[in-house]
């Protein structure tokens, strides 16, 4: 039992410190951010930007949409897909820094930050078992 607990206890840490990695990352995305409507144009096709060791072709979706100037802005999503999620010709919510117009996100707030709430929810999940099987030990 001793060991199922350091086993969950390792559990919670990691998936703890890959919320931390969600919640960054979502906040990068979602901060400054301005919300419009967008047209998917066409699709790169390049290794994730994640993590290049593992060279994992992804489509990034390349999106047309009009800034708050009313200036036309063609550029790629930040977020890759293994499959293509959209098609070409799709009406897609585009997320846009408002100093940057070029730094897309594909999606709304909740889908950005949908990943954060799931990992976190699943370190929570281990913590609590650590404890129960921690004082049923006892």
């Amino acid at each position: 039992m001793r060991s199922l607990t350091a086993l969950l206890i390792l559990a919670s840490v990691a998936t703890f410190l890959l919320a931390g990695y969600y919640f960054i990352e979502a906040w990068r995305i979602t901060y400054n951010t301005v919300a419009t409507k967008g047209q998917v144009v066409s699709f790169e096709v390049k290794p994730s930007q994640n993590n290049v060791a593992r060279a994992e072709m992804l489509h990034y979706p390349v999106v047309r949409f009009k800034d708050k100037t009313g200036d036309t802005i063609t550029a790629p999503a930040r977020l890759g897909y293994y499959l293509h999620h959209y098609n070409i010709g799709d009406k897609v919510p585009v997320l846009y820094h408002s100093h940057d117009p070029k730094h897309v996100a594909i999606g709304n707030h909740i889908a950005i930050w949908m990943r954060f709430f799931l990992v976190f929810m699943a370190a929570l999940f281990f913590t609590v078992i650590a404890c129960i099987t921690s004082l049923n030990r006892k």
